[in-house]
């Protein structure tokens, strides 16, 4: 681990040095846990506080309102990772919440019919918040989810074209399923009437096929653009 760091403070670094370097040698167990400076105050310490003056001792305020520290060490929570554009730090947009208000039909959103939830939108195809139970994964079945290889599932799905509102800054959002998945019922006692059932047949479409990339085809979607500049957009967010 090294010996001096250095610590940002009002826009300026200043350098932070260990003073007994030897006892942190690199790869010590003694920093395996990390160092930490303890509080940090940005205005020079007196000795107002101090239970005891001795000349030159400065104590902490005895109940400061805020107050820094830092910390560095071997351990992911210990360090920091920043992306950057080649000049400066790329800002990340912290989670919105959301509220929605669900569709008020007790036959398909059951106790949750009609109640006001909130969601968190993390971007765009990250839409969290629906509320979920636990379900065994060979039948389907309702399970308590501390049993082992109980699988999480939302209690239901938002339709398509559903909308919604980010609050800061105010944009609409429309709702779209990116994939779905069908969850089979096991029939039990009753699984024996499958066998009386019979399937419709349905007629393959007709028409052949179509090559949209062929001029000729009255499919096509015309030619290549030819790109010259960054996307304007990415996923459906808006770049800069």
């Amino acid at each position: 681990m090294p010996a001096a760091w250095r610590i940002a403070r009002g826009g300026m670094a200043h350098p932070l040095v260990l003073e007994q370097a030897s006892q942190y040698p690199q790869g010590s167990m003694y920093a395996q846990n990390g160092i930490n400076t303890g509080r940090l105050f940005d205005a020079p310490l007196v000795s107002a506080n101090c239970p005891m003056v001795v000349a030159g001792t400065v104590c902490e305020p005895g109940n400061p309102s805020s107050y820094y520290t830092w910390a560095t060490g071997p351990q992911q929570w210990q360090q920091s990772l920043w992306l950057n554009d080649g000049t400066s730090v790329i800002a990340f947009e912290a989670p919105q919440n959301i509220s929605y208000t669900v569709p008020n039909d007790p036959a398909v959103y059951g106790s949750y019919a009609g109640v006001p939830i909130l969601l968190q939108f993390n971007g765009f195809g990250n839409l969290y918040g629906i509320p979920g139970s636990c379900v065994d994964p060979v039948n389907n079945a309702p399970v308590q989810c501390n049993v082992p290889n109980a699988r999480y599932v939302p209690l239901f799905a938002i339709p398509d074209g559903a909308t919604m509102t980010l609050p800061n800054p105010s944009t609409p959002l429309m709702v779209k399923a990116l994939n779905a998945e069908i969850r089979l019922k096991n029939l039990g006692a009753n699984a024996a009437a499958c066998s009386s059932m019979t399937l419709a047949g349905i007629a393959p479409p007709t028409g052949g096929t179509h090559d949209p990339s062929d001029s000729a085809d009255s499919f096509y979607i015309g030619v290549k653009p030819t790109v010259t500049a960054a996307p304007k957009v990415i996923d459906g967010v808006v770049q800069p």
